[in-house]
């Protein structure tokens, strides 16, 4: 139950942002955090007990007012059993510019909402696909949300089930707008 605010994680070896376990945080609950520059991913989240997190306003990859600052494994990771993760559900939370995918939903995930407030790739692409979907299951939905301008696919989905795609704008993609993977 932590509220990050107005905070810019830049340049660590690692992952910039890590969620490990922790339930109900709330990132940009009333301003903008970025998090950029960094050698691992801009955000991640795991662990069963990360349950009900929420990023409401935020950059990862781009500076506010200074351009891209690529994360160079990616954007955000949200795997090893998290649940009930949401993306700009309150605001704008901007995924632009990383070196690898924008957003990942690994392994155990279920539960993600990507609301009309995420934008990813929209004001700067990212060198991967927009949205990786590798293994979530149950419940992902696409709520408005704009995935636009990636150099890889829009949607790439690798593994997963009963995952809802919907209502959301997936444009000007290097590769295919969705694409449904086969074994």
């Amino acid at each position: 139950d932590n509220h990050i605010d107005w905070l810019q994680v830049q340049n660590f070896t690692g992952d910039g942002i890590v969620i490990d376990g922790g339930a109900h945080n709330v990132l940009g609950s009333s301003g903008f955090d970025a998090s950029l520059g960094n050698a691992g991913y801009g955000l991640r989240v795991r662990g069963t007990t990360a349950n009900g997190n929420s990023f409401r306003f935020g950059y990862i990859g781009r500076q506010l007012h200074a351009g891209v600052v690529p994360n160079a494994l990616g954007g955000v990771m949200i795997g090893a059993g998290a649940t009930n993760t949401t993306f700009g559900m309150a605001g704008d939370f901007n995924v632009h510019g990383n070196t690898g995918p924008g957003i990942t939903l690994g392994s155990g995930t279920s539960g993600t909402v990507l609301g009309s407030g995420a934008f990813i790739g929209h004001l700067g692409a990212n060198q991967g696909h927009g949205l990786v979907i590798d293994g979530a299951t149950n419940t992902l939905v696409l709520q408005g949300a704009k995935i636009q301008g990636n150099i890889g696919d829009g949607i790439r989905v690798l593994a997963g089930i009963g995952n809802e795609l919907w209502a959301g704008s997936v444009a000007n993609n290097g590769g295919l707008g969705i694409n449904l993977v086969g074994p």
